[in-house]
Parts: C-alpha cells; sequence; structure tokens
C-alpha cells in the first residue's frame, strides 16, 4: 500500500474515529432500517416517496460508514514526542517576518481553523515544514501570501479535546 494512503493520527484521533463508527453502527443503521421499514408499510413502492428517501439516506449511510472504515483500516497511530514537532502537539513559533508568535495543533485527521490554537493539517505546508523541526530550528514556507520564515519557540503535548 502507497505510504500516502495511511492516515497518520494521535491516539485520540484515532479513539474518536472508532466512537463514531461503533455509534453509526449501534444505533444509526437501526434508525436506517426502522425508517426503511416505517416506508415500505405505506404500500406501493413505485409511487412512494418516503421509502426513496429511506433508500437514499441509507445510501448515503454506507458511504459514510464505507469512508470511516477506509480510515480505521488505514490509520497509523504515532506516538507523541515533545522534543520535536508532530501529531498531537502545539507549537508555539516565531513568524520572523512579521515579529509575533503563533500557536499551531499539529493533527493528522481533523482539521478545525477555528480552533484555539488553530490546528492544521501535518501534511498541510506548514505542518510539513515543522514537522520533526526542535526547538530552535527555523524553517522556511511557501504559503499562498509567498515565503514565511518561522522559528519553533515551544512544543508541548495539545490539549485533549472532550
Amino acid at each position: 500500500m502507497p505510504e500516502n494512503d495511511l492516515n497518520q493520527m494521535t491516539q485520540e484521533e484515532f479513539d474518536k474515529l472508532q466512537a463514531k463508527y461503533s455509534e453509526m453502527v449501534k444505533v444509526k443503521q437501526k434508525e436506517i432500517a426502522d425508517a426503511l421499514r416505517e416506508a415500505r408499510s405505506y404500500g406501493d413502492l413505485s409511487e412512494n416517496a418516503e421509502y426513496d428517501a429511506a433508500k437514499e439516506n441509507e445510501a448515503k449511510f454506507h458511504e459514510e460508514l464505507q469512508a470511516l472504515e477506509e480510515k480505521i483500516r488505514n490509520a497509523v497511530v504515532v506516538s507523541i514526542d515533545t522534543t520535536k514537532v508532530g501529531l498531537g502537539l502545539t507549537v508555539t513559533v516565531e513568524d520572523q517576518d512579521m515579529g509575533e508568535e503563533q500557536a499551531f495543533s499539529i493533527v493528522g485527521v481533523d482539521v478545525d481553523p477555528f480552533a484555539n490554537p488553530p490546528k492544521i493539517s501535518s501534511s498541510s505546508p506548514i505542518g510539513s515544514a515543522l514537522n520533526g523541526k526542535a526547538v530552535g530550528d527555523e524553517v522556511e514556507v511557501q504559503v499562498p501570501s509567498g515565503i514565511r520564515h518561522f522559528k519553533v519557540v515551544k512544543i508541548e503535548e495539545s490539549a485533549k479535546e472532550d
């Protein structure tokens, strides 16, 4: 399997995927089956809008479930080492072009740019450039607005989410 098909993630991210999968199988799958059963009870399936909608929801559910199974199957859980930038860590950098500090949580799967600190993918330009760097290391990153220069100031474990 090509390495880029693997989904690197923290244990926390992996646990969330498994919990979502479990919820879908135990709860949502039953809801879908109940909706189909109820729609069938309305009679003639050829002109049954409720049945058509239930079948469409079932198809979407199975697509989502299959995508989730694929993510879990290709998951690679990485260990956390706070001496070098990587998944599951929050890195504080000095933006040497702007003269200000900024913190990023490095994640593998779920990127939320509105989180505090912002979450960035380990495969994004900034995430890739910072990956494996230690405190004091400097990087040059090509971003949409041009080239930026960062210096790693601090590396710490990201706060756990509920």
